[in-house]
């Protein structure tokens, strides 16, 4: 992914070197007794939360995703005099991901992009965490199961 950005091979090599020394432990605190601390525990897939390169990383890793969406014909189509002038079909913003779209058909296509996209580089989302929306001319009803 950062080669993509053009950042610079000894960067990558660092990073990719600094990425197999991620490890953590996990302290538990129990009233009356010794704590306890765990060896350490490498973390082998995914980006270490703790580590402060982390936030950009995921970033720049979901532009692909959002580039892919903003390709579909999905969304809510912002107008300038009758004249489309954008497409809104999502907003992310860190680990958050808000998909948005005119027909449940289109939402579908959309959550099928995401999900293709998600399988290829080996990212699962939180789909137990997921809702629908639906707003039609004002009126507003949560739906509790996604999809």
């Amino acid at each position: 992914m950062l080669r993509i950005y053009k950042v610079d091979d000894n960067i990558v090599t660092f990073l990719r070197h600094i990425m197999t020394t991620w490890k953590t432990k996990i302290h538990l605190q129990i009233p009356g007794e010794n704590n306890i601390e765990t060896e350490n525990i490498a973390i082998n897939r995914g980006l270490f939360q703790g580590d402060s390169l982390s936030p950009l990383w995921f970033c720049l890793a979901m532009n692909p995703l959002s580039q892919l969406l903003n390709s579909t014909d999905s969304g809510f189509s912002i107008k300038n005099n009758n004249t489309v002038v954008a497409k809104l079909s999502h907003l992310l913003y860190m680990d958050d991901l808000k998909l948005m779209a005119s027909t449940r058909d289109n939402l579908e296509q959309i959550v099928k992009t995401v999900e293709t996209f998600s399988n290829d580089i080996n990212m699962h989302f939180g789909l137990d965490k997921c809702r629908v929306l639906n707003i039609v001319r004002g009126y507003q009803s949560l739906l509790l199961s996604f999809l």
